[in-house]
């Protein structure tokens, strides 16, 4: 990882654990470790950058959209990949529901299916009034 301020993983525990060992192994500085379940009170101001793999995707309902409020709402950019079902509901997907989120609270939103992960799919978003073209 090059270039970056702070680092942060939000995950399940046991997928914690294995990144801060691995990360642990080559002394990466600034990284830090947040369980959602019940460590979501350590969120910091705002994140340029977002990368989820199937992990958002797959939460329970409340803690999507407690994920969404506390994080992704403060996101300059993201990709999303996992479930996308645009017509329907969010069961261990993007659901209606959830696109709709996005394109209420970010400036540009595309999503696509991608063979690659099966059923999955990937959704791109940023805010442009709040990057100003930064990328």
């Amino acid at each position: 990882i090059i270039g970056y301020n702070s680092y942060t993983h939000i995950d399940v525990l046991k997928m914690l654990k294995l990144q801060k060992t691995y990360l642990n192994h080559f002394n990466v500085p600034d990284v830090s470790f947040i369980d959602p379940d019940k460590d979501m009170q350590k969120i910091r101001g705002s994140y340029d950058f977002l990368i989820s793999d199937f992990a958002y995707t797959e939460l329970s309902p409340e803690l999507k959209d407690s994920y969404f409020n506390m994080v992704i709402k403060k996101c300059k950019f993201g990709i999303i990949l996992g479930g996308i079902n645009p017509t329907g509901p969010s069961d261990n997907s993007l659901g209606r529901d959830d696109l709709d989120l996005f394109y209420e609270n970010f400036d540009l939103v595309e999503h696509e299916d991608n063979a690659t992960y099966g059923k999955g799919g990937i959704l791109f978003f940023s805010n442009n009034q709040r990057t100003q073209g930064k990328c």
